[in-house]
């Protein structure tokens, strides 16, 4: 997932290692993640103008404890990694 955000790669030492499955149109994707949440009811809000468009993210939120976090978008996600062919 590192790879497809252009973001530095997290610690691939551990002995375990936590991976999300999406599936999009039948086909399955397992994207290796630094860690996983607890799972919350959100609302999604467009980034707006100001950052515009960005490849895999679908918006934003704000959370109970004030923190701002990016919400993936499975879909473009799935199509960005099937189309660089990093996909297993």
């Amino acid at each position: 997932l590192c790879g497809l955000l252009g973001m530095p790669p997290g610690d691939m030492d551990r002995e375990v290692l936590s991976v999300v499955v999406i599936h999009d149109n039948g086909r399955r994707l397992g994207l290796v993640v630094d860690r996983l949440q607890e799972r919350q009811e959100i609302v999604i809000k467009p980034l707006g103008e100001y950052l515009g468009n960005i490849d895999g993210i679908s918006g934003a939120t704000i959370l109970g404890d004030g923190s701002v976090i990016l919400i993936l978008d499975p879909h473009e996600i799935y199509l960005m990694a099937t189309s660089k062919g990093t996909a297993q």
